[in-house]
């Protein structure tokens, strides 16, 4: 045999025979199956754990969402409230921007509204719509409920109110 380089040239008499060519090949296709069934097992882990991270960011999200209508709530009293009502509103502020910041700190942000612009199909669902001569429609002017992004998607969409005139 002679050597070349760092591999030894095979001549064809020390060639496996067919049996042993087949047995190879069928293990290398076995080896192939059983990677390409790892792999999709993996990929389907994944898209489960993708999906409960899902849940749990929704969940926490419905929590931020009873913040928000209980702030709604406050702001209309906000005249007549004690000094402790105040002190325990800004503590449920200060937790309600440690929620903010977590969701954050693992790629999910808020939605901005976009209040006076056109809403984006995308990003805002219409859930009514007003008149009003003096904007064109599609124009948002109002948010009833945050909307969030994730890993590059929509985790929710915000829930808008639009301008939509009658038709001349």
């Amino acid at each position: 045999m002679k050597t070349k380089g760092r591999y030894r040239a095979t001549s064809w008499e020390n060639r496996p025979s067919e049996g042993v060519q087949k047995e190879v090949l069928d293990e290398i296709t076995a080896l192939l199956k059983e990677k390409n069934s790892l792999q999709h097992k993996c990929d389907t882990t994944l898209s489960e754990k993708e999906g409960e991270k899902r849940k749990i960011f929704l969940d926490i999200i419905s929590v931020l969402d009873d913040f928000d209508k209980l702030f709604g709530a406050l702001a209309s009293k906000s005249g007549s409230l004690s000094e402790p009502e105040i002190k325990l509103i800004k503590s449920f502020q200060a937790r309600y921007n440690r929620i903010l910041s977590l969701l954050e700190k693992y790629g999910v942000t808020r939605i901005k509204a976009g209040l006076g612009e056109i809403a984006d199909a995308r990003l805002h669902k219409v859930i009514d719509t007003v008149e009003d001569r003096g904007k064109p429609d599609g124009i948002i002017v109002e948010e009833l409920r945050s909307g969030y992004l994730w890993s590059g998607g929509i985790l929710r969409e915000a829930d808008v109110i639009v301008v939509k005139n009658p038709r001349k």
